[in-house]
Formats: C-alpha cells, sequence, structure tokens
C-alpha cells in the first residue's frame, strides 16, 4: 500500500510503502521473534531500506467477511454461518471490527462494522441462497467500505470463485483491493471451483498478501479459519520510501529473512 505517513514531515514528501507479512516455520507455524534487521525488500529487483518496523500483535483488525450466497452455495451456507461465527469470537477484540456481507447477484450489507458478536450472528443467521453470481462487483463493494478504517484490512471471502454478472471484472478488483491495502484471504471447496475460478481467486489473495484455501469439504472450514486468524495476529508492518520515477504499472515487492527455513507471506506488489 501507497501511503503518506505522519511519523516524516510533509515537507520532505517521503511516501512509504507500507507491507504487512506473515513468516511461518515448516510447520506452518508463525515466527515471533524476528528483527528488522533479518528482513529483505527488494522493489522490481531492487534492494530497499526498511525505515519503519513493528510487530504487530494489537494492531487493530477491521475484517469483513463477504459470503457467497448463490444457487451453488446452497448447501454450505449452514456450515459458513457456524464458522464464521467461531471466527469472531476467536478474533475479535475492543478494539476491533468486523462486518458481514452476503453476495448472489448483488452485494448487500448483512451488519455494519461493529465488535457486538450478537449483531454479526444475527446477520450471518440470515445467510439464504439467491441467483446470480456479482462476484468481483462484490469485492471492490466490500474493499470500499474498508477504506479509510486504522488498521489492518481483511477481506475473508468465502466462494466457489464464478462470477456471471459483474460489471468490473478480476483485473479491476484486484487492483482496487491491492491500492487499498486490503489482504484478501480466499475460502473455496475444491470440487466446487473451477481451474480459472481458482486461478483468479489465487492471484487476488497472493497479491494482497493474503492466501487462498482449498478445502476437500466443509469439515475444513473451521481449520481456514483458525490460520486466518492465528495469521492476523502474528504479522510483521515493514515500510520502506517508494522509489521515484516509473509508470503506471505493478511494482512487485519480494520480502525475505535471512533465517533459514521460513517462508514469509507478504504484499506481492502495488500500483503506484
Amino acid at each position: 500500500m501507497l501511503v503518506s505517513t505522519a511519523d516524516y514531515s510533509e515537507e520532505l514528501d517521503v511516501r512509504l510503502v507500507e507491507v504487512f507479512a506473515s513468516v511461518l516455520d515448516g510447520s506452518g507455524r508463525p515466527v515471533l521473534d524476528l528483527d528488522a534487521d533479518e528482513f529483505r525488500i527488494a522493489e522490481d529487483g531492487e534492494p530497499q531500506t526498511i525505515l519503519r518496523f513493528e510487530r504487530l500483535e494489537d494492531l487493530p483488525l477491521w475484517v469483513t467477511v463477504l459470503v457467497d450466497t448463490s444457487a451453488s452455495m446452497a448447501d454450505y451456507l449452514p456450515d459458513v454461518r457456524r464458522v464464521a461465527r467461531e471466527f469472531f469470537e476467536s478474533t475479535l477484540r475492543e478494539e476491533d471490527r468486523a462486518s458481514v456481507m452476503t453476495f448472489a447477484e448483488r452485494p448487500r450489507e448483512a451488519t455494519a462494522f461493529t465488535d457486538d458478536l450478537d449483531a454479526l450472528s444475527a446477520g450471518l443467521a440470515g445467510l439464504a441462497a439467491g441467483r446470480g453470481t456479482a462476484l468481483w462487483d462484490s469485492v471492490v463493494h466490500a474493499v470500499y467500505g474498508l477504506q479509510g478504517s486504522s488498521g489492518q484490512r481483511t477481506l475473508v471471502l468465502l466462494t466457489d470463485g464464478e462470477d456471471r454478472q459483474s460489471r468490473f471484472d478480476f483485473e479491476e478488483a484486484a487492483r482496487y483491493a491491492n491500492a487499498a491495502g486490503v489482504t484478501v484471504y480466499g475460502i473455496a471447496l475444491k470440487s466446487g471451483v473451477k481451474r480459472a475460478a481458482r486461478g483468479n481467486l489465487e492471484r487476488l489473495a497472493e497479491l494482497t498478501g493474503g492466501r487462498l484455501f482449498l478445502l476437500d469439504g466443509p469439515d475444513d472450514l473451521g481449520r481456514a479459519a483458525t490460520t486466518i486468524q492465528q495469521e492476523l495476529r502474528s504479522r510483521y508492518l515493514l515500510a520502506y520510501q517508494a522509489p521515484q520515477g516509473g509508470g503506471e504499472e505493478l511494482r512487485t515487492v519480494e520480502v525475505t529473512v535471512a533465517r533459514p527455513g521460513l517462508a514469509v507471506r507478504a504484499l506481492r506488489g502495488y500500483y503506484p
């Protein structure tokens, strides 16, 4: 995410690229004891100097759970309701906020941002299958709702990945999510997602620093939700000065750590 920051004088016109990063060991567990000098960042292959470094156990979360309620998802909605409620219960703290959105032929706000678990549950209780699938329009709508929030902005998308009637296409939705600094986690069933749709969901998640969970069945929903919760509570914030010049094309970002055997999940690029 490209930002100006109050930590620096406006006269210097320092623009920072903020990168949220999760670091995992070989078993997929978060690694929480890394220092700034163990991280490396490159933009378009060129090393960058880290100007800001924080561990983010306590940074507020702003999370939207976006649920596909098209006809193809009808059989899974009871499990989605249960797991989403458990996700909110295990994840949200006093300073956090969450919302619930659904979509079939159009996006619908089921619950506005709140820390009230009963209100979130009420939004989940109303899930019902509908016709049509405006996936990318709904992603854009959810990202718009997350803009302006202070903290970690996250979209958890439960879908089979098919889009049938959006005005926005995948590229527009991905660019919008990336520019807004929203991390996208996708959750889909292997048996229900086609190859092209899977590729788009993977690209959206990777570009924004999240990931796609492909589940064998609805019983795996809880595992995916737990993993997301653990990653959100164990991330690092890194920032570097955006290089001058260049066009409007995607600038690639690569984050690595010096300690061997660790994997990094982070923003893969941004649009200036």
